[in-house]
C-alpha cells in the first residue's frame, strides 16, 4: 500500500484528526504575545517561540538542553537557534549555565499571563477529547 492508498484507507478520520490539531496549535499560537519575544507578530517570533517549547520539552523529558541538542532535535541550523538562545537569555526567557540552557524561573507566573494559559491548557484537553471520539 502507497502512502497515498494509506491516507485513503483512514476515510475521513486523517483529515478530521488535522484539522482539529490545526486549530489548536494556531489557536494556541495567537494567545502568546509576540512582544514579550521582541517582536511585533507572531511570524517574527515563531523561531524564539519553538526554541523556548524546545527548553521546556527538554526539562519535560529530563533531558540536558544544550545549544546542539536544541539544534538536532529541531533539524535547524546552529547558528539560529544560537541567535534565538541569546535573545531569550537577553529577556532573561532562558538562563545559561555553562552550555545547558533552561527556562529562566522568571518566566514562569511573570511573563505567562495566567488567564491565557488556562485557555492553552484547555484548548489542548478539549482537542483531545475531541480526538478521541474520533477513534
Amino acid at each position: 500500500m502507497n502512502a497515498r492508498e494509506k491516507i485513503l484507507s483512514t476515510g475521513d478520520r486523517w483529515p478530521r484528526e488535522m484539522r482539529i490539531i490545526s486549530k489548536m496549535w494556531v489557536d494556541g499560537l495567537l494567545l502568546l504575545r509576540p512582544q514579550i519575544y521582541g517582536e511585533r507578530h507572531i511570524g517574527a517570533a515563531l523561531e524564539k517561540i519553538i526554541v523556548m517549547a524546545t527548553v521546556r520539552a527538554c526539562e519535560t523529558d529530563g533531558a540536558l538542553c544544550t545549544e546542539a541538542q536544541i539544534a538536532k532535535r529541531l533539524n535547524a541550523p546552529k547558528s539560529n537557534v544560537r541567535r534565538a538562545l541569546a535573545d531569550l537569555a537577553d529577556r532573561h526567557m532562558v538562563r545559561r549555565v555553562g552550555n545547558i540552557y533552561a527556562a529562566s524561573p522568571e518566566n514562569y507566573g511573570i511573563r505567562i499571563d495566567p488567564a491565557r494559559h488556562r485557555e492553552l491548557v484547555k484548548m489542548v484537553i478539549d482537542a483531545g477529547q475531541e480526538l478521541e471520539r474520533l477513534r
